[in-house]
């Protein structure tokens, strides 16, 4: 769907024409396919592009994405589960981290929605044209191999990414969740730190942990190659990445949406403007209605 990712794929035998591709300003990548009789493979970007998707389509897939993560947890989560039972701990546009007072998201369910949860998991078996909704169909049919490896490329069914026993998120972009305390010897978590080299990260959990711990702002140095003036140099930079200020979140722990009025003007004053002019108006027309009346 992206015209800027396309290129164009040319082969040429011999140094000679393979050079004066190389040299062009759109050279992308150069492969060697038979080093004997000299074949490569030159990729070559676009010189013109053509860049034709509506974007209304793009803006319908991404609040749409949107509306099916609220729609888990307005209509499932507040439904099926006590408030009591689960917190939301990050989400995103495909995917919603939640922590459950139980130890699987079977434990937490309302005993008088137990049978309908069941329901949409197994009582669907001999259909094959199960399509997610807001009422039953939530989560992948687990009654038989057939649905299993099909449902899981079913759009819209939520699949499970990644499980654990703690979670610790810094801002938007930037969690980690880590395994149970019997399986961190294999060091699995899911990191997320947009920004940064996780190559360079040396302990990642204790590094999320020391920023609320401590109330300091940790920052890690990025490394790597830069094309300049036909040159590759090597840089470092040093960026503030596990950021321990975020202002919707008062006591550190909670996010909370600011209260903030976007308009400049108060409301009560922006509707007794309106009153006024309504009456006005109203004055006016009045007026007008009366000379008529007299002529």
């Amino acid at each position: 769907m992206d015209n800027t990712r396309k290129r164009n794929i040319k082969y040429v035998q011999g140094e000679t024409p393979t050079c004066l591709l190389v040299n062009k300003a759109q050279f992308w990548k150069l492969e060697c396919i038979h080093e004997e009789t000299a074949y490569y493979e030159v990729e070559l970007s676009k010189v013109k592009i053509r860049v034709d998707l509506p974007i209304q389509l793009g803006y319908m897939i991404l609040q749409y994405a949107k509306l099916r993560m609220l729609e888990l947890y307005y209509d499932f989560m507040d439904v099926y589960i006590d408030r009591s039972q689960f917190e939301l701990m990050e989400t995103d546009n495909d995917s919603i981290y939640t922590s459950f007072s139980g130890s699987c998201l079977s434990d937490v369910i309302k005993p008088s929605m137990k049978e309908k949860y069941q329901h949409g998991l197994t009582g669907f078996c001999n259909r094959q044209d199960v399509e997610a909704d807001n009422t039953v169909h939530w989560f992948p049919i687990i009654c038989c191999y057939m649905h299993a490896k099909y449902d899981k490329r079913t759009p819209g069914l939520f699949k499970l990414e990644f499980e654990g026993d703690e979670m610790i998120g810094l801002c938007s972009k930037s969690y980690i969740v880590s395994n149970p305390e019997e399986s961190r010897e294999e060091n699995r978590v899911k990191l997320s730190c947009k920004g940064v080299n996780k190559n360079t990260i040396v302990n990642p959990l204790d590094m999320f942990r020391s920023v609320p711990q401590t109330r300091r702002s940790k920052s890690s140095i990025n490394m790597g190659f830069r094309p300049k003036n036909n040159t590759i140099f090597t840089y470092r930079q040093e960026k503030i990445d596990w950021n321990y200020l975020y202002i919707k979140r008062a006591d550190g722990i909670h996010t909370d949406p600011l209260d903030i009025t976007l308009c400049t003007v108060a409301k009560e004053e922006e509707e007794e403007h309106q009153r006024r002019e309504e009456k006005q108006l109203t004055n006016q027309f009045d007026q007008f209605m009366l000379k008529l009346a007299i002529n």
